[in-house]
């Protein structure tokens, strides 16, 4: 038993200086720089004709198609259309798989280039592109808040900020993170906001625990999806 914890924490840790290595360029900036940077320098990757890219979790279709999936499938179960809010939008190669089952879009980040650039690449899918500071800014309010794969990059001061908008701010929030491949991780240890993950060291989001204890009528996981060494987790918050 202290051999398995000791190799647990020197992986933890192990991990920790790697993530901390790949933020540590992104640590000083701004978070609005940082992602920025991250888009201008293509950090989560490249695809050819591509000006802006989210990286494979926004485009691998053995991870996509089962989250829109199920987003269907839970909007199936409300009575009408769910306006929308899509926080950290990226690419929107994920939003314009969900757009023909909502009502009111409006797509948001906060990168000004890449709002522009999706403005005019998707101008025939009726969606409204707003360059929406998340974390210090005002939400736009709808039935139904998308956050996907955004909180996992923010510090804990940072997430703090954005949760204590959300249940004023929709009826259900439909959050997706990556979290470790086995239960039993200490959730929401903290890092500088960048492009790296918690699951880097063995932690991930989970927004009903401390320090942030989201509160919510109801909590329903909707999908959960192996990855190489972590898993993508779908979760329904029911607000007021």
């Amino acid at each position: 038993m202290f051999l398995r914890n000791y190799l647990r924490r020197l992986a933890q840790e192990i991990g920790r200086r790697k993530a901390e290595r790949l933020d540590s360029e992104f640590a000083p900036l701004d978070h609005k720089t940082v992602f920025s940077k991250i888009y201008g320098q293509g950090v989560w990757g490249k695809k050819f004709g591509q000006n802006f890219y989210s990286g494979p979790g926004s485009h691998d279709q053995t991870l996509v198609a089962p989250y829109v999936k199920s987003v269907k499938e839970f909007f199936a179960q409300l009575s009408l259309k769910p306006s929308v809010v899509d926080l950290g939008c990226g690419d929107f190669n994920v939003g314009q798989q969900l757009r023909d089952f909502c009502e009111a879009y409006i797509a948001c980040d906060v990168v000004p280039e890449l709002v522009r650039h999706n403005a005019e690449k998707f101008a025939a899918f009726n969606v409204d592109f707003r360059c929406v500071d998340m974390i210090e800014g005002v939400l736009p309010k709808a039935d139904v808040i998308f956050i996907r794969e955004v909180l996992q990059h923010l510090s804990n001061e940072m997430i703090t900020k954005v949760l204590a908008k959300l249940p004023l701010s929709c009826k259900y929030l439909i959050l997706t993170e990556d979290i470790p491949a086995q239960d039993g991780f200490l959730p929401n240890l903290d890092k500088p906001t960048g492009p790296g993950t918690r699951t880097q060291f063995g932690s991930g989001v989970v927004v009903d625990a401390p320090p942030f204890n989201l509160k919510s009528m109801s909590k329903q996981i909707i999908c959960e999806l192996q990855r190489e060494n972590s898993r993508l987790r779908t979760v329904v918050y029911e607000f007021k």
